[in-house]
């Protein structure tokens, strides 16, 4: 084994075939960042609330933009510099870019998507049928309403009578029994 690094305050010595096996059980860890992009729309520079992002070069990784129109692009390490990433919006025209564009931008503006659709004409196959109106009908002899008993007593003059008489009777019996 030969020597390469040797420090000369403890005059330790590092062999070449121990910087290979220590190597060997470490992992390095890349440097990454986290990158904050709004999606706005270009018409207005409202924010786009819920725009998604994704990521199409590894299926399944995505986000959406929160209430400010914002989103976390997160862990742009040397592996995710390659990916295309896709922004899109209902009624919006989506776009791809390379996640490396995502370093130099600070907003995403996407278009509104105008589509136009072809004409429809809707027509029945017949021609509907109209029922008549129905005829009014004459009054049936048959059918008689009769008056409420409420309507009776209102008519009668005898109900006044009879509400005396009872009164009365009342008066009489309680009086008797009162000795």
């Amino acid at each position: 084994m030969r020597n390469i690094l040797q420090n000369p305050q403890t005059n330790t010595v590092v062999q070449v075939g121990t910087i290979d096996q220590f190597s060997k059980k470490c992992k390095m860890k890349v440097n990454t960042q986290t990158l904050q992009i709004r999606v706005i729309d270009k018409l207005t520079n409202k924010p786009l609330v819920g725009a998604h992002i994704a990521n199409i070069s590894n299926i399944g990784k995505g986000t959406v933009t929160d209430k400010n129109g914002y989103f976390l692009y997160r862990n742009l390490g040397l592996k995710t510099k390659l990916d295309k990433i896709r922004i899109s919006y209902v009624g919006y025209t989506p776009i791809t870019i390379d996640a490396t564009s995502l370093l130099s931008i600070k907003a995403i503006y996407l278009n509104i998507q105008v589509e136009n659709l072809p004409e429809v004409t809707l027509s029945p196959k017949k021609e509907p049928k109209i029922a008549p109106a129905p005829a009014p009908q004459p009054n049936n002899p048959n059918i008689t309403v009769q008056p409420s008993l409420n309507e009776k007593v209102k008519n009668s003059a005898s109900w006044i009578w009879i509400a005396l008489a009872v009164i009365t009777a009342g008066g009489i019996y309680y009086y008797s029994k009162k000795k």
